[in-house]
């Protein structure tokens, strides 16, 4: 984007005027941006072969969430990219719906059955899926400043996938079903939710709507218009910091004693 300070371009013939005037003031910017080109089923876009892609009627068909997410995550951002609608909806699915989503509501799904929605536990602090959540998001962070959508998004899901891997192994299912085992299940159902609450946060430049349904089944404080307030006290908007990502850095939400809000279908599959 174009700075009023010049700092940074964009490399396109659409955007040469900005850029131009800044170069009359002798301003000089300092990053130059340059946008690749996209195909569509591996062929060049045109009219005359009718396979033109609308970004409007893929937002329609689908949702804003998947399309940002496939063309931030699925292709790297700056360089050249295909647009597959097999790839884009395995790649969405896999990532958003299953891995993401399917886990928080299998999640949310034992904890109504089993405690009402209430939480009995905190998640510990040192454990090793909260250890890989410290270094996958401060990957991210990094990727994030560097423009590397993709890998950010890469990182991010290293987190789903082993949580999604640490419930099948631990099973609470099973655990909540034994009386000298259901502390145990609450532990593991206490590290998935923060770990999703922390990709609640760490998403929202990829996928912001998800992102608020995540917080927003958590229990994060809304108004009276189902959006994120900053705390249960104030009607200020939330937005969200990447401090926010820290392991357990709100107590307030994911802690003993939580009682959860009905949860709502976080992000569904496509078709």
């Amino acid at each position: 984007m174009c700075t009023s300070s010049a700092r940074t371009s964009l490399g396109s013939m659409r955007a040469t005027g900005p850029p131009c005037c800044d170069l009359q003031a002798w301003i000089p910017p300092q990053h130059l941006f340059s946008h690749g080109f996209l195909t569509k089923d591996g062929m060049k876009m045109g009219k005359s072969l009718g396979n033109t892609l609308d970004p409007h009627a893929l937002v329609d068909e689908f949702n804003a969430d998947a399309v940002r997410y496939y063309f931030l995550r699925g292709i790297e951002f700056g360089r050249d990219g295909d647009f597959s609608r097999e790839r884009f909806i395995q790649i969405v699915n896999a990532e958003l719906a299953n891995s993401v989503g399917n886990l928080l509501n299998r999640s949310m799904n034992l904890l109504r059955r089993h405690c009402n929605l209430t939480l009995p536990v905190v998640a510990p602090s040192e454990h090793p899926l909260a250890e890989l959540t410290r270094k996958c998001t401060a990957e991210a962070a990094q990727l994030y400043a560097e423009l590397n959508f993709a890998a950010a998004g890469e990182a991010l899901m290293r987190i789903a996938g082993e949580a999604n891997v640490y419930i099948d192994r631990e099973a609470p299912w099973t655990k909540l079903r034994q009386p000298e085992t259901k502390s145990d299940a609450f532990v593991v159902l206490a590290v998935i939710l923060e770990a999703v609450r922390v990709l609640g946060i760490a998403l929202w430049p990829l996928v912001p709507q998800t992102s608020v349904r995540i917080l927003r089944t958590l229990g994060y404080p809304v108004d009276a218009n189902g959006r994120i307030r900053t705390d249960a006290d104030t009607e200020s908007a939330f937005i969200p910091q990447w401090e926010d990502t820290a392991w357990n850095a709100r107590p307030d939400i994911v802690h003993e004693g939580t009682r959860f809000p009905a949860p709502e279908p976080v992000f569904p599959r496509l078709e």
